[in-house]
This record gives C-alpha cells, structure tokens and sequence, in this order.
C-alpha cells in the first residue's frame, strides 16, 4: 500500500538510532564492521566519507578506535549493554568487565577511553546522536541513513571503462590514492558476464556486477545490508481493506 511504501522510504532515509547500532554490536556482530558501516563519527573522530566528488580517507583515531574495541570484544573482558529508561527516553551505554582481564586488554581499554575522551573510570555512559559529547560521560556518535550506506557501496563499483567515458558514472575506487588510509567497505566487480561461482549478480546496461563467493568480507557487508533492510519497514501494517459480498 502508499502508507507501507511511505513508511518503508522513511525508513531508508532516516539514520540509524544510535542504540541500534550498539544493539548490532551486543548481539555479537563485529564492532569494528558495525561502526564502519553505520556510523560517520564517534565523539568528533569522522569516518570516511564518498561523495559525488571522491573519496575523504578517515582520521586515523576513528580507525584506531575500531580496531580497539574489535580486539576488546574478541578479548571478552567487556561486555556492552544498551538500557533505555521508560521516563526520559535517556539511552544508557553500560560497561562491564569481567574479573580477570589481561594487562594488554586493560592497556587497550585505556586507549580506547583515551582517544574518545571518556571518564577512565566511568561505568556508563549517556549516549546520544550528535558530533561531539558534553562532557566525558557521554558518548556522542552520528549515524547513516541506509540510503548512505548504498551510497558509500555505490562509490566503490568497479566501473566499466565505457560507462566513465560517456559520463554515465563517476570514478569509483579507483581513484583513490594508495597513500590514504582510506578502506574499502566492499568490492563490486564488473565485467560483461559473471563468474558461474559468483555470489550474487545482478546485469545494468549490457555489464553484470557480482560479489565474489571467496571475499568473505563483502559478502559479510552484503549480509549486513541485507539485514537492516529489514529493519527499514518498521512500524505496524495497515489493516487490509475487506470486502464483503452480499449473498443472493
């Protein structure tokens, strides 16, 4: 119906929650994965960026705090827990260690804190969208919208050579430069028929861009798309119209 299809538009343009992204995490997907692919920034560190005009590579902070709490999870010495209070509607980031933590992990913990300028001693934390936090107790991240995501997605398409010159697309990955810490998300080939291995594929203009069944990592990112398109039509359905026939 319009109303479901309204609801499901709405769904793809509007960001994130912020405690459903760290509900993704809690549920055991990967944190570094997650972030990377839901979140712009955390507490003023900026993720990278496409566009139209290219590629904006990372602060290299941002990376390093994924890389962080992927290993502290991996560690298990962590656990993160979301809790929404009925009154406020204030989100809450609970943090629990376990008891015996190894000094590499703590050491990790205390740069995580560190660089996203976190109370080092603080159990929980306010979470909220938005660039940067309050105060230390706070944890601030801005989010994407899926229609962001597919865009990111869209700018690392390997594109047909045909399709640059004619100005049907712009330079994808290709363009950027090899001394930038930027990351690829996802790897989209090109060609003019598929691989009879490949993952998935789709044909667009006489080409066929597919996913590798051995690049486990995009195949992951497709999984994770996948997901939160499920997550776009919220909300309940209208009632189906009945109809109702006299009998003679």
């Amino acid at each position: 119906t319009p109303l479901t299809g309204n609801r499901f538009i709405r769904g793809l343009m509007t960001p994130l929650s912020p405690e459903s992204v760290f509900f993704t995490i809690q549920s055991g997907w990967p944190a570094d994965a997650v972030l990377f692919a839901t979140v712009a920034s955390i507490n003023g560190l900026k993720n990278q960026e496409s566009s139209i005009a290219g590629l904006t590579p990372p602060d290299p902070e941002f990376m390093r705090v994924l890389a962080l709490m992927r290993q502290i999870q991996l560690s298990g010495a962590v656990a993160l827990r979301v809790r929404q209070e009925s009154t406020n509607q204030q989100i809450t980031l609970l943090s629990f260690r376990s008891q015996n933590i190894s000094p590499k992990t703590l050491g990790q913990i205390r740069e995580l804190r560190r660089l996203l300028r976190l109370d080092p001693e603080a159990s929980e934390f306010s979470l909220a969208f938005g660039y940067s936090a309050v105060n230390n107790k706070e944890v601030a991240i801005v989010t994407r919208s899926i229609m962001q995501q597919l865009a990111t997605m869209a700018s690392q398409v390997d594109v047909p050579a045909q399709d640059l010159l004619q100005g049907r697309a712009t330079p994808g990955w290709e363009t950027v430069q090899a001394n930038t810490n930027a990351v690829r998300l996802i790897r989209i080939h090109s060609s003019r028929r598929p691989p009879p291995d490949a993952f998935v594929s789709i044909e667009y203009h006489g080409h066929s861009f597919w996913l590798d069944d051995r690049d486990l990592k995009s195949k992951r990112v497709f999984a994770f798309m996948m997901m939160l398109f499920t997550l776009a039509d919220t909300g309940e359905h209208p009632a189906q119209p009945l109809v109702t026939i006299p009998a003679q």
